[in-house]
């Protein structure tokens, strides 16, 4: 795991409540690093908030949908882009923030194939409710410019939501996915998972016993 510094207050004084504020970007842990406190040599953080504005991560999400793949980024340095390119079947599986590196592989598609996208393209997004849903619109329209299927999935739906709802599940991914069988070339076929820890052990076990084996899936670090 990679840490990045966003606050320093190493020559500043932390006293009663504090707020701290950095640039927008993805987080999945924050880790607090001190000392000690004017009592003594133990260094204590009694209460910690971390609110997240709904505004501001959608807006950086939706940056996401115009940048393509670069060198310098984390996941291009652990994922071959080339696997792609001999693909027939492309299926993306992602949970809330796990979406980044899915519109990244979209967007690499959508140029390789000069908006024409050539090969069965499927997204499962799991959510916890539809406000939840980045980059909705944005998927919605790619999805009817090219051949993406996009299913949203809710784990809290609203009363009007009418798409799928649960969790990510067996039957779920029975009915989704097209069926593999064991002639089917597994260079043809690319299965990537993106999402928390417990979300992508489980998504990868389901995926396995659906019948995906490691050689055609691939787990991104959220």
């Amino acid at each position: 795991m990679t840490w990045s510094k966003v606050v320093d207050k190493q020559t500043a004084a932390c006293r009663s409540w504090d707020i701290l504020t950095f640039s927008p970007r993805i987080v999945v842990f924050i880790r607090i690093c001190g000392t000690h406190n004017t009592a003594n040599e133990v260094f204590h953080c009694v209460h910690f908030e971390c609110p997240c504005r709904p505004d501001v991560l959608k807006s950086y999400m939706n940056e996401q949908t115009s940048i393509l793949t670069s060198d310098d980024r984390e996941e291009n340095r652990t994922f071959d882009y080339t696997k792609i390119n001999t693909c027939k079947t492309l299926i993306l599986v992602a949970a809330g923030t796990g979406l980044t590196p899915m519109i990244r592989i979209i967007n690499y598609v959508i140029k390789q194939t000069e908006n024409q996208v050539d090969m069965n393209v499927i997204l499962l997004f799991f959510n916890k409710t539809q406000d939840d849903i980045l980059c909705g619109e944005e998927l919605q329209t790619i999805s009817k410019q090219n051949k993406v299927i996009v299913h949203d999935i809710l784990s809290r739906p609203g009363p009007e939501w009418t798409g799928e709802t649960g969790y990510i599940r067996g039957e779920l991914l029975h009915r989704l996915l097209p069926p593999i069988s064991s002639t089917t070339n597994v260079t043809e076929t690319l299965v990537c998972v993106c999402g928390p820890t417990p979300f992508s052990k489980l998504a990868i076990d389901l995926l396995k016993e659906h019948g995906y084996n490691d050689n055609c899936l691939h787990l991104f670090l959220a």
